[in-house]
């Protein structure tokens, strides 16, 4: 039987059913979103954001929940959806909080944006 079209466009839009979606917490007016899976030990994340349009670059960091350390992820680019980019990292760095700030805050004092990741339940 096959779906029915409706079904089908409601996927596409929600995306692909093996993905979370989980909206980041932002300060003014900053939206956005991280989409992750985790698979074969690695977790994959799109980072999905619309932001003050800025000369200066957007970069995501992970950093840890318990403690101050934290890294440079992947630099944002923008398009038509906003900005947005994507990266695949061992699952080992959960819980973890995915934040978003200038590529130049380095202390990720002024972040934009921000969610915490938790690790998967054990089954």
């Amino acid at each position: 039987m096959l779906p029915k079209p409706k079904d089908v466009q409601n996927n596409i839009i929600k995306g692909a059913t093996d993905y979370k979606m989980i909206d980041m917490q932002g300060v003014d007016q900053s939206v956005g979103e991280v989409r992750y899976q985790i698979k074969d030990d690695k977790l994959s994340f799109t980072v999905t954001a619309n932001l003050p349009q800025s000369k200066e670059e957007y970069a995501v960091w992970l950093a840890d929940v318990n403690g101050d350390a934290k890294r440079r992820v992947f630099n944002l680019v923008f398009s038509k959806a906003g900005y947005v980019g994507s990266a695949a990292v061992s699952a080992n760095v959960l819980p973890v909080k995915v934040v978003v700030a200038k590529a130049s805050d380095l202390m990720l004092q002024d972040a934009l944006l921000q969610v915490e990741l938790a690790a998967p339940e054990v089954k």
